[in-house]
Protein backbone atom coordinates (compact mmCIF):
# COMPACT_ATOMS: atom_id res chain seq x y z
CA UNK A 1 0.00 0.00 0.00
CA UNK A 2 1.21 3.32 -0.78
CA UNK A 3 -0.20 5.62 2.15
CA UNK A 4 -1.42 9.18 0.87
CA UNK A 5 0.27 10.84 3.26
CA UNK A 6 3.12 10.29 5.53
CA UNK A 7 2.78 13.40 8.13
CA UNK A 8 2.93 13.37 11.60
CA UNK A 9 0.30 12.88 13.79
CA UNK A 10 -1.00 9.92 12.00
CA UNK A 11 -4.86 10.73 11.93
CA UNK A 12 -5.72 8.27 14.48
CA UNK A 13 -3.86 10.22 16.97
CA UNK A 14 -4.87 13.45 15.34
CA UNK A 15 -8.16 12.14 16.14
CA UNK A 16 -7.53 11.30 19.58
CA UNK A 17 -5.85 15.06 20.59
CA UNK A 18 -9.17 16.36 19.17
CA UNK A 19 -11.47 14.14 21.31
CA UNK A 20 -9.34 14.97 24.74
CA UNK A 21 -9.14 18.55 24.38
CA UNK A 22 -12.58 19.05 22.99
CA UNK A 23 -13.63 16.17 25.47
CA UNK A 24 -13.16 18.80 28.49
CA UNK A 25 -15.88 21.19 27.34
CA UNK A 26 -18.52 20.42 29.79
CA UNK A 27 -21.49 21.40 26.88
CA UNK A 28 -19.87 18.75 24.88
CA UNK A 29 -18.49 18.90 21.15
CA UNK A 30 -18.69 18.31 17.68
CA UNK A 31 -15.58 16.76 16.04
CA UNK A 32 -15.53 15.64 12.12
CA UNK A 33 -12.35 14.10 10.85
CA UNK A 34 -11.62 13.26 7.21
CA UNK A 35 -9.00 11.33 5.42
CA UNK A 36 -9.50 13.79 2.29
CA UNK A 37 -6.42 11.69 0.55
CA UNK A 38 -9.07 9.24 -0.03
CA UNK A 39 -10.34 11.12 -2.88
CA UNK A 40 -7.45 12.27 -3.82
CA UNK A 41 -6.15 9.20 -4.69
CA UNK A 42 -9.35 7.91 -6.37
CA UNK A 43 -8.94 11.09 -8.29
CA UNK A 44 -5.86 10.12 -9.54
CA UNK A 45 -6.70 6.59 -10.49
CA UNK A 46 -4.04 5.19 -7.80
CA UNK A 47 -5.69 2.25 -6.50
CA UNK A 48 -3.23 1.11 -3.90
CA UNK A 49 -3.02 4.53 -2.45
CA UNK A 50 -6.87 4.59 -2.20
CA UNK A 51 -6.39 1.21 0.07
CA UNK A 52 -3.79 2.81 2.17
CA UNK A 53 -5.99 5.79 2.97
CA UNK A 54 -8.71 3.89 3.48
CA UNK A 55 -6.67 1.92 6.28
CA UNK A 56 -5.21 4.97 7.69
CA UNK A 57 -9.00 5.98 7.73
CA UNK A 58 -9.91 2.70 9.70
CA UNK A 59 -7.23 3.19 12.47
CA UNK A 60 -8.95 6.55 12.73
CA UNK A 61 -12.25 5.53 14.10
CA UNK A 62 -11.13 2.54 15.76
CA UNK A 63 -9.04 5.39 18.22
CA UNK A 64 -12.01 7.08 18.33
CA UNK A 65 -14.27 3.57 19.21
CA UNK A 66 -11.47 3.26 22.16
CA UNK A 67 -12.19 6.90 22.94
CA UNK A 68 -15.45 6.29 24.17
CA UNK A 69 -15.30 3.07 25.25
CA UNK A 70 -12.77 4.32 27.99
CA UNK A 71 -14.48 3.37 31.20
CA UNK A 72 -14.39 6.22 34.20
CA UNK A 73 -15.88 9.46 31.75
CA UNK A 74 -18.85 11.07 30.80
CA UNK A 75 -18.13 9.96 26.94
CA UNK A 76 -20.09 7.39 26.37
CA UNK A 77 -22.16 5.42 23.62
CA UNK A 78 -25.43 7.09 25.16
CA UNK A 79 -24.24 10.40 24.45
CA UNK A 80 -21.90 9.66 21.04
CA UNK A 81 -22.54 9.47 17.39
CA UNK A 82 -20.24 7.95 16.01
CA UNK A 83 -21.08 8.38 11.98
CA UNK A 84 -18.62 7.53 9.03
CA UNK A 85 -19.63 8.79 6.08
CA UNK A 86 -18.13 9.70 2.08
CA UNK A 87 -19.59 13.16 0.70
CA UNK A 88 -19.61 12.14 -2.52
CA UNK A 89 -17.93 8.79 -4.58
CA UNK A 90 -15.02 9.69 -7.14
CA UNK A 91 -13.80 7.28 -9.89
CA UNK A 92 -16.35 5.43 -10.76
CA UNK A 93 -13.83 2.17 -9.72
CA UNK A 94 -14.48 -1.41 -10.97
CA UNK A 95 -13.38 -4.82 -11.61
CA UNK A 96 -11.59 -5.42 -14.42
CA UNK A 97 -13.61 -8.30 -16.73
CA UNK A 98 -12.28 -12.08 -15.48
CA UNK A 99 -11.20 -10.84 -12.44
CA UNK A 100 -12.69 -12.93 -9.58
CA UNK A 101 -12.49 -12.41 -6.15
CA UNK A 102 -13.18 -14.67 -3.19
CA UNK A 103 -15.27 -13.55 0.10
CA UNK A 104 -13.16 -11.16 2.16
CA UNK A 105 -10.55 -10.74 -0.80
CA UNK A 106 -9.33 -7.24 -1.72
CA UNK A 107 -8.47 -6.94 -5.78
CA UNK A 108 -4.86 -6.34 -6.67
CA UNK A 109 -3.97 -2.46 -8.29
CA UNK A 110 -4.26 -4.33 -12.00
CA UNK A 111 -7.76 -5.84 -11.04
CA UNK A 112 -9.46 -2.11 -10.89
CA UNK A 113 -10.42 0.70 -13.59
CA UNK A 114 -11.57 4.01 -13.03
CA UNK A 115 -14.46 5.12 -15.27
CA UNK A 116 -13.42 9.15 -14.41
CA UNK A 117 -10.99 10.81 -12.69
CA UNK A 118 -14.23 13.41 -11.70
CA UNK A 119 -16.78 12.54 -8.81
CA UNK A 120 -19.58 9.86 -9.73
CA UNK A 121 -23.13 9.30 -8.78
CA UNK A 122 -22.57 6.29 -7.15
CA UNK A 123 -24.13 5.86 -3.67
CA UNK A 124 -21.80 5.76 -0.90
CA UNK A 125 -22.61 3.22 2.51
CA UNK A 126 -23.57 5.57 5.71
CA UNK A 127 -22.03 3.23 9.06
CA UNK A 128 -23.39 5.03 12.26
CA UNK A 129 -23.50 3.83 15.70
CA UNK A 130 -24.31 5.09 19.22
CA UNK A 131 -27.09 7.75 20.48
CA UNK A 132 -30.13 7.90 17.84
CA UNK A 133 -28.33 5.95 15.78
CA UNK A 134 -31.41 4.32 14.71
CA UNK A 135 -33.30 7.61 14.10
CA UNK A 136 -32.42 7.34 10.68
CA UNK A 137 -33.57 4.41 9.90
CA UNK A 138 -37.25 6.34 9.74
CA UNK A 139 -35.84 8.39 7.11
CA UNK A 140 -34.91 5.54 4.87
CA UNK A 141 -36.70 5.00 1.71
CA UNK A 142 -38.62 8.67 1.08
CA UNK A 143 -37.35 8.80 -1.98
CA UNK A 144 -36.88 5.78 -3.03
CA UNK A 145 -39.39 3.67 -1.51
CA UNK A 146 -38.65 -0.24 -0.49
CA UNK A 147 -34.75 0.87 -0.21
CA UNK A 148 -32.74 1.70 2.51
CA UNK A 149 -31.36 4.82 0.43
CA UNK A 150 -31.15 7.98 2.51
CA UNK A 151 -30.88 11.20 1.04
CA UNK A 152 -27.75 12.88 2.13
CA UNK A 153 -29.16 16.10 2.96
CA UNK A 154 -31.24 14.22 5.86
CA UNK A 155 -28.22 14.21 7.85
CA UNK A 156 -27.64 17.75 8.62
CA UNK A 157 -30.96 17.61 10.22
CA UNK A 158 -29.87 14.44 12.32
CA UNK A 159 -26.62 15.84 13.29
CA UNK A 160 -28.75 19.37 15.02
CA UNK A 161 -31.27 16.92 16.36
CA UNK A 162 -28.71 14.25 18.13
CA UNK A 163 -27.16 17.47 19.27
CA UNK A 164 -30.07 18.63 21.13
CA UNK A 165 -29.98 21.52 18.74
Amino acid sequence: MTPGSTQNPTLAEASQAALKVLSQNPAGFFLMIEQGDIDTANHAGKYNQMIACSADLEQAVAAVIDYVNQPDDDIGWDNTVLMVVADHATGYMRLNPGVVLGSGELPEGGDVSYGTAGHSNELVHLSITGHMAGALSACEGREYPGTQILNNTVLHSFILRAAGL
